[in-house]
């Protein structure tokens, strides 16, 4: 039977264990310097924590490497270079036509050869295509009507003919009315019934992938004509733009699609210019869809190498430029949407937080954010051990309360970035057969945010479990590990070390 001084020593005891949790509750609220939102202050502490950790990582890991014995000095093999595979050997027939292209181009320029004839021939297509979709007598009617004859020309998508005159496949019947139908709604003036086309301008210059790549040789004999499309399009989509009847469309187009199209159209200049002076290094005059006629003595110097190599020094910084302002919208886009899956992985952890606050070694904590029952455990037994040592406490109460602040700290912004790591990986698994340019491009930056994310929570789940091993080591005399030693000289109380 327990006598009166014993019950007196279990009220103090309670006390002393309530007062403590009052103390530890109120550093578990975040302070904000003026002006300084919640999210801001947990951000910043977020850079400061990750920063340090992977310092302490750094530090650590050379400090381990000291203390290994000295490794012989060996020579790294060396890499293989890549190799390129060869390219098929090429028939006497396939030869011959090579050369009888050769032997043709050269009647245009000297410097041609039979890569510039099938590019001269790919021009030549597409004029002829585009013909048969934009009329002479089209052109008339356009004229009379005041519309940009340069605009249909550019945008119908052509077709070939067979010897009747008629669509020469089903392909190109497709296309034909495809092309009447744009023709009859953009000489409307009727904006509803232009909408459907300027919706496919757009989306189309979006997804259209444009790199250094394209300028190759080995590109440009096979792509010719689509390159001078793009090229013709580009330039013409300012004159889509002015015209006093799209306006209201392009001005009111959602800032995210909007971003984009202006990004590829920064492009629109460097790009044709590149893709001429690309041409013009195989004598084809993609203007004119034929030979260059210059001079051969003054060819190359005065028309190819300077100009080549100036626009290419434009088109490339333009590029960096283009693919910086996607890469940060498409960043943007996908941020808005992890910051709408966040709250919807918030309510499936609402299990989690709910037994905690039923827990008598959990309840209190109040974790904002996403955790699992293990971080409930283990932050709930720190404090416990902090609560079942009122004289260390006491005696030591500066120390712990920073270590106690932190470790919460850490597992408050650990949630956050765990949080947002699976609702990046909730994004890759939506955009996983994306075929899609724009879905393409979401995917990537979703995959490279859930990469980022998960690199910071592993960092600090790594000082987590250092301020759990430096709080453990003091008020249970656990043993101190590397980590949780530099934790402590970083925190500043080495002199407890001692």
């Amino acid at each position: 039977m327990c006598g009166p001084g014993s019950t007196d020593l279990q009220r103090q005891e309670k006390k002393q264990t309530f007062e403590i949790r009052q103390e530890l509750t109120q550093l578990q609220e975040w302070d904000t310097e003026e002006n300084q939102t919640l999210e801001e202050r947990r951000r910043q502490e977020a850079e400061r924590l990750i920063t340090e950790q992977r310092e302490m990582n750094q530090q650590l890991a050379a400090r381990a490497a000291g203390n290994l014995p000295q490794a012989q000095a060996r020579e790294a093999a060396p890499g293989n270079p890549v190799q390129e595979q060869a390219a098929a050997k090429k028939s006497y027939k396939q030869r011959r036509e090579e050369s009888r292209r050769t032997k043709e181009a050269k009647k245009g320029n000297i410097a041609a050869d039979h890569i510039s004839y099938n590019m001269v021939e790919q021009l030549k297509d597409l004029r002829a295509e585009h013909l048969n979709s934009m009329t002479e007598e089209r052109n008339q009617i356009a004229f009379e009507a005041g519309v940009d004859r340069r605009v249909l020309g550019v945008f119908v998508q052509g077709y070939r003919k067979n010897k009747k005159g008629l669509p020469a496949t089903e392909e190109d019947a497709r296309k034909k009315r495809e092309d009447d139908d744009f023709y009859e709604d953009y000489i409307s003036k009727d904006l509803r019934r232009r909408k459907p086309h300027l919706d496919r301008f757009v989306n189309e210059l979006i997804n259209t992938e444009i790199s250094p790549d394209m300028f190759s040789v080995e590109y440009m004999e096979k792509h010719t004509r689509e390159m001078k499309n793009l090229t013709e399009r580009l330039t013409y989509f300012s004159n889509v733009m002015e015209d006093p009847i799209n306006k209201p469309y392009f001005d009111d187009m959602p800032r995210p699609q909007k971003d984009l199209f202006e990004a590829k159209r920064l492009m629109s200049a460097s790009y044709s210019q590149m893709f001429i002076s690309a041409a013009r290094a195989k004598a084809v005059n993609v203007n004119e869809n034929t030979y260059h006629t210059a001079d051969l003595k003054s060819f190359w110097e005065d028309m190819v190498e300077t100009p080549l190599q100036m626009d290419k020094a434009r088109f490339n910084r333009d590029y960096e430029e283009s693919q910086r302002r996607e890469r940060e919208i498409y960043d943007g886009v996908v941020d808005q949407e992890i910051e709408r899956e966040i709250p919807v992985r918030l309510r499936r952890n609402e299990e989690v937080r709910s037994w905690a606050e039923a827990s008598d070694n959990t309840a209190g904590l109040n974790i904002n954010t996403y955790a699992t029952q293990e971080t409930y455990e283990r932050l709930g037994a720190l404090r416990s051990a902090i609560e079942s040592n009122p004289g260390y406490y006491e005696a030591h109460k500066q120390m712990v309360d920073d270590l106690y602040q932190r470790v919460y700290r850490t597992v408050d912004v650990l949630g956050d970035r765990r949080l947002r790591a699976l609702a990046s990986d909730q994004l890759c698994d939506i955009y996983e057969n994306a075929a899609d340019t724009q879905e393409i491009k979401k995917r990537e930056s979703a995959l490279a945010k859930r990469e980022a994310y998960a690199e910071e929570a592993e960092r600090l789940a790594e000082q987590f479990t250092a301020g759990e091993n430096a709080i453990n080591f003091f008020l249970k005399g656990a043993p101190l590990s590397a980590a949780g030693r530099e934790l402590i000289i970083r925190s500043g109380y080495s002199g407890e070390l001692v």
